[in-house]
């Protein structure tokens, strides 16, 4: 027997593997003394790591090979990457996230070279795991058969709009939005005035002027999804920034808006590559523009700007925390204005669908306050230097409405959107961005227990919910 870690058996590396867990995770009880009572009164317990106990051994041809394994046998266990999956062949179906805690090991020379040793590997998250995921549709029964509470990952996927959303476990709910009442009005916080999937060039036409450079080449539609450059014109002397700009009217004359722009920066050291989002009034005039992309020739180094009013107007860039945290960008950028307050936003969206290392810039006072009618994309290069692989996927213009008014709910939802609810972390994500502003205060997020859970949804029909969970075991 033996057992798989970091997606590696122990036979891997020519083990021989006894493990011994304890039956327990390390645990301490909590306890009060009352004077003048024997004893103490207790308040429950707390469970901590647990340690799984291995003895190993193997055998080497010679002191060359024995040396070798020991490498490799190092490196398969090594701590710094963390916890990693661990599988015992006596539970194959369970897993546990261990880490190495310590090792004692002995060195014997017979008639070639044989290592013994005991290792601990210890588990933050003192609790197993079931391999297979268990989907649930909500709302349902459910009778729940694991050993520890598991808290599950919900998904709802809406159908029509709602102002609230509430899933219960019993008498535990998790409440988003609010309920309106029959004297309220339910109001849609946003109106969406364009949605282009950046399949389609002749809806735009070609733009004149941009920041910092010159507008050549031509765009495509046809390399995949979304524009991109099919020529960025010929080398101009001196270098400057040069490619394709196409622009088109935005539908109405926007004074409270934001635009989400899903776009690509692959970037390679040596490589340039920028991406721009323009917006103007009726007259052409630049009001805002946020750029985003590399423009170093040494080093990798995606970033973005908000820029305001044109070239003589405000300037704010956004940095990630690490150099290397927008590379390979494919992502989102928001641009916002409210009130005439602007706001950027900037998010690598991981293979899930959700946005990580999210970055934003703002302008507290009133600011180029004239109405949006036209957007305009760019994407461009540096000189004659090798382009990055940059793209945009897809742009959508909301109008803002007002959802103040006394008698006034905003709706969370329209059809279409999607709320995910994390009840382990109480992450709440819509169409993968964290809104934990949409959580109500009286919101519990629930586990399942074992033995029964009736889990019912409030409204019913407003939304598809599933429920994704893994048992887990003391």
């Amino acid at each position: 027997m033996g057992a798989t870690y970091r997606g590696k058996h122990s036979s891997d590396f020519g083990l021989a593997v006894q493990t011994n867990p304890h039956i327990l995770p390390d645990f301490s009880l909590r306890t009060t003394n009352i004077p003048g009572m024997p004893g103490a009164h207790y308040q429950g317990n707390e469970y901590g790591m647990r340690r799984i106990p291995i003895t190993i051994g193997f055998i080497g041809k010679d002191v060359q090979d024995y040396e070798s394994r020991l490498r490799a046998l190092a490196d398969w266990l090594r701590p710094d990457l963390g916890p990693g999956v661990y599988v015992s062949d006596n539970e194959p179906d369970k897993f546990n996230y261990a880490v190495l805690q310590s090792v004692s090991f002995g060195r014997f020379r017979r008639i070639a070279e044989m290592g013994e040793g005991d290792l601990v590997l210890v588990c933050p998250d003192p609790f197993a795991y079931e391999s297979k995921e268990q989907s649930k549709a909500l709302p349902a029964n459910i009778v729940y058969d694991g050993t520890a509470d598991t808290y599950p990952i919900i998904t709802a996927r809406f159908n029509q709009p709602t102002t609230h959303l509430s899933i219960m476990n019993g008498d535990q709910s998790i409440d988003l939005g609010k309920p309106d009442k029959v004297t309220e009005t339910a109001v849609a916080p946003e109106t969406l005035v364009l949605h282009d999937t950046m399949e389609d060039t002749s809806l735009w036409q070609t733009a004149t002027e941009v920041d910092n450079g010159s507008v050549t080449g031509s765009m495509t539609d046809a390399d995949g999804p979304g524009f991109s450059v099919s020529d960025y014109g010929t080398v101009i002397t001196p270098h400057e920034f040069q490619g394709p700009s196409l622009q088109r009217a935005i539908g109405a004359s926007l004074q409270d808006f934001y635009a989400d722009i899903l776009v690509h920066q692959f970037n390679l050291s040596g490589n340039t590559g920028i991406i721009e989002i323009y917006f103007r009034d009726a007259n052409g005039n630049n009001i805002a523009k946020f750029g985003f992309g590399d423009s170093h020739i040494g080093f990798q180094k995606n970033e973005g700007v908000l820029q305001l009013g044109g070239t003589s107007g405000v300037r704010n860039p956004l940095e990630p925390d690490d150099r290397s945290e927008w590379n390979n960008f494919n992502g989102i950028i928001r641009v916002r204005r409210w009130n005439n307050r602007w706001l950027a936003y900037l998010a690598q969206r991981d293979e899930n669908g959700n946005y990580r290392g999210e970055k934003s810039v703002s302008y507290l006072e009133p600011i180029y306050t004239t109405p949006v009618d036209t957007i305009q994309v760019a994407i461009r290069k540096w000189g004659d230097t090798t382009p990055n692989d940059q793209g945009i996927s897809e742009i959508r213009v909301y109008q803002l409405n007002d959802t103040s008014g006394a008698n006034e709910v905003p709706e969370i939802a329209v059809a279409g959107d999607e709320i995910t609810v994390d009840t382990a972390t109480g992450d709440v994500r819509k169409n993968g961005e964290p809104r934990m502003d949409l959580v109500g205060l009286s919101t519990d997020f629930w586990a399942l227990e074992q033995g029964e859970n009736i889990i019912d949804v409030q409204p019913s029909g407003v939304a598809d919910l599933s429920m994704k969970y893994r048992n887990r075991y003391l």
